[in-house]
């Protein structure tokens, strides 16, 4: 697999322990999922997709690793489950940063 794969398999990971972070970051970067929203839904689809070879005919990055888990997944599934993921990401950042400020 090439380089940037593995660079985009990293930014996944690194959103998905956003709620996770020290307070100091996590007051930027709960609003990071809100930002990626707003840009794949502007592009279509994650901007990085098109720069790299992805298993399945649609250039979804996300389908091909929930495949994984799920073999037969669709892709609108696949988007659900992003979308509800980027949701519980933001909800549990912005719980935190309350809890901090109380």
């Amino acid at each position: 697999m090439d380089m940037l794969f593995y660079f985009h398999l990293f930014l996944m990971f690194l959103f998905l322990t956003i709620p996770l972070w020290p307070y100091d970051f996590l007051k930027y970067g709960a609003y990071l999922p809100l930002v990626l929203t707003i840009i794949w839904s502007l592009n279509g689809s994650c901007p990085l997709n098109s720069y790299h070879k992805v298993k399945n005919s649609k250039g979804n990055f996300t389908l091909d690793i929930l495949r994984i888990f799920i073999p037969n997944a669709s892709e609108k599934f696949t988007n659900h489950i992003t979308m509800v993921v980027l949701v519980l990401i933001t909800i549990i950042s912005f719980k935190r940063l309350c809890n901090q400020l109380i």
